[in-house]
């Protein structure tokens, strides 16, 4: 049985900056459960290489593709069915968020964030959990539910007026 500690993670890295790749090259260069496998800049390399390389986590820039990035994501999981995308972003925008997740990926996680707690998202959602930021939790309760087919909460006036079963 092989022991945790010699299996590595493998992570390709789609990101529009090349000073973002720089750094994330090096904190993986010497990690010893991570593995970069492939970098890119461009949407239209990032199919290929996953195909090529098989990764067990795609970090994706959100902003790669001009900010369209989230419809790309499909796409991606196709090709690559047992990948798992960690979107990264530079920004809070609750809709991108939402459809970031509604297309598939199982993490978002945000640039101002430490390197510390970027590999704790990518050990995380490697273990099969969802990551994101505590900040979207509300966004993300409220969009399982359709305003239109949650119950209406009845105040203590409303229920005064209503029919009681019995008078005890």
């Amino acid at each position: 049985m092989t022991e945790q500690s010699h299996i590595k993670i493998r992570v390709l890295v789609a990101e529009s900056f090349e000073l973002v790749r720089m750094g994330l090259r090096v904190l993986f260069e010497n990690h010893p459960t991570i593995r970069l496998v492939a970098e890119t800049n461009c949407i239209e390399d990032l199919f290929g290489l996953a195909v090529q390389h098989k990764p067990d986590v795609v970090l994706v820039d959100l902003q790669l593709n001009n900010g369209n990035c989230a419809e790309y994501i499909p796409k991606l999981l196709n090709v690559c069915p047992k990948s798992k995308v960690l979107a990264f972003s530079h920004h809070n925008s609750e809709h991108t968020y939402l459809q970031t997740f509604r297309s598939g990926a199982v993490g978002i996680i945000s640039k101002h964030h430490s390197s510390e707690l970027l590999l704790k998202a990518i050990y995380a959602i490697h273990a099969g959990q969802v990551w994101f930021d505590r900040s979207i939790t509300k966004l993300l309760w409220q969009a399982q539910f359709d305003a239109a087919v949650v119950p209406e909460i009845q105040t203590d006036t409303q229920a005064s007026y209503q029919s009681k079963l019995s008078d005890g």
